[in-house]
């Protein structure tokens, strides 16, 4: 038993000797999507949902037990931009309009769009694996909108009227994501890294109909800088 515990006690005052507390400030540029459960009722009806800009600027706080394994939390402001389409298209063969021949086929003669961007505060921590100038991270990211800015489109193609309704709320909601990273340092003190995150919860009092499932993707690449704050003797 005594053995044992010197044993453990020699593992852990390893651990702790190469134990290192890093502040990481970081920006990411990306793209992101909110999906949706919505479907047209009327097969008439294309619906499109397409990426918009994403981005993240903050710090995080990483603390490395040895030279595999750490565990990071951080703080950031993020952007989350979306497009969602509605549309009825008409094939040229029975287009009973006058149209130009550079015009795309099918085409479109009604939309309804709606895109805009969602700003929220976002708290995310992961545990993560370093190998040589690799590093594998995984975990889970709570963000709290803080408001939504949006455009609300509809278009009449064969007389041209188009009206256009801009959209701003302060509401807050919470989003819950899982969260998978990658890195890889090139400089001693730079990391160029790639995250995934993807919503487990439905979001909340958002400017879309009741009932519907709105859950949010981002990819993101981005750089980092690392801070040395300490050595745990």
């Amino acid at each position: 038993m005594k053995s044992l515990c010197c044993a453990l006690l020699l593992v852990f005052s390893g651990l702790s000797v190469k134990a290192q507390l890093y502040l990481k400030p970081s920006l990411y540029l990306g793209v992101s999507k909110l999906s949706t459960s919505y479907t047209s009722t009327d097969p008439n009806w294309v619906f499109e949902n397409k990426f918009g800009f994403s981005w993240s600027i903050g710090s995080d706080l990483n603390y490395q037990f040895n030279e595999r394994f750490s565990l990071q939390g951080g703080v950031y402001l993020e952007q989350i931009g979306h497009y969602w389409g509605e549309h009825v298209e008409v094939k040229k063969a029975d287009a009973q309009f006058p149209f130009a021949p550079s015009e795309p086929d099918p085409i479109r003669t009604y939309s309804n769009e709606f895109s805009g961007y969602l700003y929220f505060a976002s708290l995310p921590v992961s545990m993560q694996v370093h190998l040589n100038n690799f590093t594998l991270g995984a975990g889970l990211q709570y963000s709290q909108r803080l408001i939504y800015l949006g455009r609300y489109r509809t278009y009449i193609r064969l007389n041209a009227l188009e009206d256009i309704e801009w959209q701003a709320s302060t509401e807050s909601s919470y989003n819950l994501s899982c969260m998978l990273e990658a890195a890889y340092r090139f400089h001693p003190n730079w990391d160029i890294g790639l995250r995934f995150t993807r919503g487990l919860v439905d979001m909340q009092k958002g400017p879309w109909l009741d009932g519907i499932s709105v859950r949010s993707t981002q990819i993101q690449l981005g750089l980092q800088y690392k801070f040395q704050l300490g050595k745990k003797e």
